[in-house]
């Protein structure tokens, strides 16, 4: 489940946003190496963000976000456990709904670099995420991150977040 600590941040944060929503962003290819089985799509539950895009052969190694408010049990009682042991999860506040979000998370996993060439970007990842979120300046932060209400990680063994309200 959602750890306490950020359970509580959530309550609080919806006293103000009573339509925030609570999500995970989970590395499918850490939660397939840690638990031995793949993540499975189920449909409002549970989606790959590598639906619908080039990258579809390689969904089950994927980014995947799950609906913390709609759990699959078996899911979402191993994302704490993940978390710990693996950088695969990420957790996600928005207003959004899952399908909504899907979107707006697929339209960040391309970037364009100076090259000309397209480089998928692992922002999922909180190995990639704080340097990410360091080398950009405050105006690319906000386009970057800004449409999701707070993103929450785990790098190092310390808790971090970004938040669009800070």
């Amino acid at each position: 489940m959602i750890p306490t600590t950020l359970a509580e941040r959530l309550e609080r944060l919806r006293a103000d946003a009573p339509g925030l929503r609570a999500y995970a962003l989970v590395d499918g290819l850490q939660y397939e190496q840690h638990f031995g089985r793949s993540l499975r799509r189920r449909w409002g539950t549970v989606h790959t963000l590598f639906a619908g895009t080039e990258d579809e052969p390689l969904a089950s190694a994927g980014p995947w976000l799950v609906d913390i408010a709609q759990p699959d049990a078996d899911v979402v009682a191993s994302l704490d456990e993940l978390e710990t042991a693996r950088p695969g999860v990420m957790w996600l506040f928005s207003t959004q709904d899952i399908e909504s979000l899907v979107r707006t998370l697929q339209r960040k996993l391309n970037s364009k670099l100076p090259n000309g060439k397209i480089a998928l970007l692992r922002f999922w990842d909180p190995r990639v995420f704080v340097p990410l979120f360091n080398a950009l300046d405050t105006e690319r932060r906000r386009a970057y991150f800004g449409d999701v209400d707070e993103w929450h990680g785990l790098a190092d063994g310390k808790r971090f977040h970004v938040s669009h309200h800070a």
